[in-house]
């Protein structure tokens, strides 16, 4: 008898140590996440003074398990992309998962103009004349400020023809 309660016993054990550690097969495999990271659009167009600081997070989604993420700048790579003309490839990658998207960069549009082409002045008043006010400049159609940097003038105090660009 006491070798069937030894046996008895080791059975029981048996059990509980696999039944205990799920040796038992009713255990499931893990299941595999789902990524997906995607761009929104193939392409974006900017303008060369839009390059530095800007942020691409809107253009990309991520999700996991169906689940949407916050797209963090820290999972953007737009180190490519130069104030320069031209195309360049924006990475979003979130885990083992990444979309691109490409970005044009093109160039800005000037624009400056003389509003009169012919100034007549004494010689008292030419002395404190701001010529920055005869000129408008726009970036792109939008107006912005002339700087004294921008005029060049070869104007003296003494009557002449001078030049004013």
């Amino acid at each position: 008898m006491k070798l069937r309660t030894k046996i008895f016993c080791l059975a029981v054990s048996l059990f509980l140590v696999f039944a205990g550690f799920g040796c038992a097969g009713g255990n499931e495999p893990a299941q595999q996440r789902s990524v997906e990271v995607t761009a929104t659009v193939d392409s974006v167009e900017i303008k060369e003074y839009d390059v530095e600081g800007k942020n691409y997070t809107s253009y990309f989604t991520i999700k996991n398990d169906g689940t949407p993420i916050e797209v963090l700048s820290e999972y953007i790579d737009a180190s490519a992309v130069k104030a320069e003309v031209g195309e360049y490839e924006v990475t979003c990658k979130y885990e083992d998962k990444s979309a691109t998207l490409t970005v044009k960069v093109l160039a800005a549009e000037y624009t400056l103009e003389a509003t009169e082409t012919l100034l007549t002045f004494t010689e008292k008043e030419i002395v404190g004349v701001d010529f920055k006010a005869y000129f408008t400049a726009t970036r792109d159609g939008v107006t912005f400020a002339v700087t004294d940097e921008m005029i060049t003038s070869d104007v003296e105090n003494q009557p002449g023809e001078y030049s004013v660009t």
